[in-house]
């Protein structure tokens, strides 16, 4: 059985140390721990170094599966793929400059390799403009989010539109759901090629393969909202549901970097999460996606005994 465990859950684990009794849990029920690059960052933040140190531990002791590759590589190879499928003139067969694609691929491997033997993360220049870019879109990302959920409050519904006719017409046969996803999705892919430094992962994965430097604004909104199958690009897909269901709670600054960890609800049996709102959304996502995910399970942080909550918790899923 396949487990994502959150970032909340190894901090949990961590304060009342008891990792190896959990991890030998694990072992005897044949559980497969994934690790995410996302997790490692979000607990190399925490400022309080001994914390920091029994989190990268517990993570240590607990992981058993790190990815070969980055989400965001993974995510792009996806997008790629349904380009290949709808528009393969945008494309060229072979990438071009391919050792700086195998680069970026060796530098992930290589600091997962080194978080494995060392149990430990230690921020560099790379890691401090993650961090100063991921703040960039934060900072943009949630005023608007808090404009939206008001509007929620007020309105109830959320409909997308367009003023123009024939972007329109392809909205149409959609859902509430459908629209957002969908142009949201759009718009993140658009900014991405733009040259936003938030979204430069995208870019860097993808330009490559790209022939064309130019697309007109209808073929490239026919192509989100109308041809794309979400099946086909289900990290994408997911993405944008949890976003849309995030709406429905309290905007806060954990928002982005848990739309990052619902990507986990993919290739995996369960997902633990202490968050309770984060927990909701990822149940709507679970009711309302169409491709096969991971269950949510809450763990209830309160409990003071972590190895009794957790093991329940998964006997019971």
């Amino acid at each position: 059985m396949k487990v994502f465990l959150d970032t909340n859950i190894y901090d949990y684990v961590a304060k009342q140390g008891n990792d190896e009794k959990l991890r030998d849990f694990f072992q005897k029920e044949l559980c497969d721990v994934e690790v995410s690059l996302d997790v490692i960052f979000e607990i190399a933040r925490i400022p309080d170094e001994k914390l920091k140190e029994k989190c990268f531990h517990t993570i240590w002791k607990l992981g058993t599966t790190y990815p070969k590759f980055p989400e965001s590589y993974v995510e792009t190879q996806e997008v790629i793929n349904e380009f290949k499928r709808c528009r393969p003139t945008w494309l060229y067969s072979t990438p071009r400059e391919r050792k700086e694609i195998l680069g970026f691929i060796n530098n992930y491997r290589l600091t997962m390799k080194m978080f494995r033997r060392n149990h430990y993360f230690k921020p560099n220049e790379s890691f401090d403009e993650y961090v100063s870019l991921a703040e960039r879109a934060i900072g943009i990302a949630n005023p608007n989010d808090k404009e939206i959920r008001q509007a929620l409050l007020k309105y109830e519904d959320l409909e997308i539109k367009s003023s123009d006719p024939e972007i329109q017409e392809l909205l149409n046969p959609l859902s509430d759901l459908e629209r957002y996803w969908r142009s949201v999705s759009s718009n993140v892919w658009k900014l991405a090629l733009m040259g936003d430094p938030s979204m430069r992962d995208y870019k860097d994965w993808l330009l490559p393969y790209l022939r064309i430097t130019t697309v007109g604004k209808l073929e490239w909104e026919s192509f989100w909202l109308k041809d794309v199958i979400a099946k086909k690009i289900p990290r994408t897909y997911i993405r944008g549901l949890t976003e849309y269901f995030q709406l429905r709670f309290k905007i806060t600054h954990g928002n982005k970097i848990d739309g990052n960890h619902s990507l986990n609800l993919i290739g995996n049996h369960l997902f633990l999460t202490g968050d309770k709102n984060f927990f909701q959304v990822l149940l709507k996502v679970s009711e309302n996606s169409t491709t096969k995910i991971a269950k949510p399970v809450f763990i209830d942080r309160n409990n003071y005994d972590a190895y009794d909550e957790i093991t329940k918790a998964i006997r019971t899923a």
